[in-house]
């Protein structure tokens, strides 16, 4: 693919030309440092985590993690960059490499961290043979202490294809792809309430100002109040995996499976300002550079943010 000069300032949209790194494998995540300066990307195929030089649009190093490496989430101070694999939670440090997992957790599917970082929440949904077997419930959520990397809680309930958490920490919202519903699982006395039925949501994310969530998946986006947990309003936006934000909020982005390509989204009305016409599996952006990173199949994708609708 044609490399394009970012400092030419194009703008997104269905005819514009995007920056591809390639890399070898299948891509599945991403997520990209304040700076703007690495890309960490969760590859299937080599079972790793790789480490995307932006600058040099290089491959600086890549770690195995193990299979299927998934929901990656870099800590504040980017020394630590967390993810899922098919059997485990593990955590490379940026420095110097060095990966560690943290077990007793089959089948993890979601993870994010409490707003201290004290704590980070994994969902686990496990449907093997061996869990049927040990008589041990299929889904559950796990607080866990990320000094000592204990298991602090263990909530039962609520199957996670993907959570969040609410800004001051009390609350986790949980997206059920099989059950297609969304829930809230208070963390102070471990109950777990209805909060929305919308179909198949294989994606929930907060707005920049953290008081909305959106759920994705289906036929459409819904949005509820973060704090009232009331539904706001339905977007018809339908079959997305990975739903960011522009730093203002005012537009959102979503990765659509089918027909493939990224929908750039009015977050008020609804309405599809533009669409980008390239495959998409995971979005991510960095506000210090404005830009947006997309990832899919055979490398990385980079556009500019769109700073208005």
């Amino acid at each position: 693919m044609e490399m394009v000069d970012l400092s030419a300032g194009i703008m997104s949209g269905s005819s514009a030309q995007a920056v591809d790194i390639p890399l070898e494998g299948n891509p599945q995540d991403i997520v990209v440092n304040k700076s703007g300066s690495i890309a960490y990307v969760a590859n299937w195929s080599s079972k790793s985590l790789d480490f995307v030089d932006l600058e040099s649009k290089s491959l600086i190093r890549f770690v195995e993690v193990g299979d299927f490496p998934k929901s990656l989430v870099l800590n504040k101070d980017e020394s630590r960059l967390y993810g899922c694999t098919e059997t485990s939670v593990f955590y490379v440090d940026t420095a110097d490499y060095s990966v560690q997992h943290i077990n007793g957790l089959p089948g993890p599917r979601g993870l994010a961290f409490s707003p201290d970082e004290t704590f980070f929440y994994v969902g686990v949904a496990d449907y093997s043979k061996d869990s049927a077997a040990r008589g041990e419930p299929f889904e559950s959520l796990y607080v866990i202490n990320t000094l000592t990397d204990e298991i602090e809680k263990k909530v039962v309930g609520p199957g996670v294809t993907n959570l969040v958490v609410r800004q001051g920490g009390s609350r986790v919202f949980v997206a059920t792809y099989n059950e297609s519903s969304v829930t809230a699982v208070d963390l102070n006395t471990s109950v777990v309430t209805p909060v929305l039925e919308t179909q198949w949501p294989a994606v929930i994310a907060m707005d920049s100002a953290r008081a909305l969530v959106y759920v994705g998946g289906g036929e459409e986006i819904s949005v509820f109040d973060a704090l009232t947990q009331n539904v706001v309003v339905r977007h018809p936006v339908a079959n997305s995996r990975s739903i960011v934000f522009n730093e203002s909020g005012t537009l959102f982005y979503a990765s659509i499976v089918f027909p493939s390509g990224i929908s750039i989204v009015n977050a008020k009305t609804g309405i599809v300002v533009e669409n980008i016409n390239i495959s998409s599996k995971a979005l991510a952006t960095n506000y210090t550079k404005q830009f947006l990173y997309s990832v899919e199949f055979g490398g990385i994708s980079i556009f500019p943010l769109r700073l208005r609708t």
